[in-house]
């Protein structure tokens, strides 16, 4: 947890067998996330989800994460799907930051 945002990583399905060190290693990436955004995020819950698809190109399988945060009176949400976890979770993590920083900016009336 990094100041008051919760931070929530949920692994459906195949992945709850998932190494340790991968799980960390996503974990670091998310808190890392929250701690770069922490003046605009300042509390909130942000919950991923991460689930393998049966869809598979070259033995590798298709994953598709998505992404929520709730927090002061707003929401922001986003998902991503490529082959292979640690570019899916990537691709949301990119989504959810492009948002944070629109909203950043509305509020700022740029």
């Amino acid at each position: 947890m990094v100041e008051d945002v919760a931070i929530s990583i949920r692994f459906v399905g195949k992945l709850r067998r998932l190494n340790p060190i991968d799980k960390r290693g996503i974990r670091e990436e998310v808190s890392g996330l929250v701690g770069k955004y922490k003046r605009v995020l300042k509390s909130g819950a942000l919950k991923l989800n991460i689930r393998q698809n049966s869809e598979r190109l070259k033995k590798v399988p298709l994953f598709l994460c998505k992404a929520r945060f709730w927090g002061r009176g707003r929401s922001i949400a986003a998902h991503g799907s490529e082959y292979g976890i640690g570019q899916s979770v990537d691709k949301t993590l990119r989504r959810v930051e492009h948002r944070l920083i629109q909203d950043k900016e509305r509020r700022l009336g740029l």
